[in-house]
């Protein structure tokens, strides 16, 4: 199922909010790191995080370059409708012939 881009802010908003010593700010597509309140560690711990949320890997060249929540939604995005909405593909059991 795919999630809508609400879902999508809900959720990193709800893991940037769990984080120890986040800020108690509304967090918006156009918000800044600085205006949550992180610096570049925490903005790393705060993607690994999301990571571990959605079940991802966010590539990191593009993840680094991350300057705001709208833009990293948009690395989540790719990210999570990449993953097949069945799991991760199954490997066909051997057959042996007799």
């Amino acid at each position: 199922m795919r999630l809508s881009d609400e879902q999508l802010l809900a959720r990193a908003g709800s893991v940037l909010h769990s984080r120890p010593g986040a800020p108690a700010v509304e967090i918006r597509p156009e918000s800044t790191f600085r205006d949550l309140g992180l610096d570049s560690l925490d903005a790393l711990g705060l993607m690994f995080d999301l990571e571990t949320e959605f079940g991802v890997t966010l590539p990191e060249n593009e993840a680094t370059q991350v300057a705001t929540v709208g833009q990293l939604l948009q690395v989540l995005r790719i990210a999570v409708d990449a993953v097949p909405s069945n799991g991760p593909p199954s490997i066909p059991s051997p057959t042996v012939q007799v």
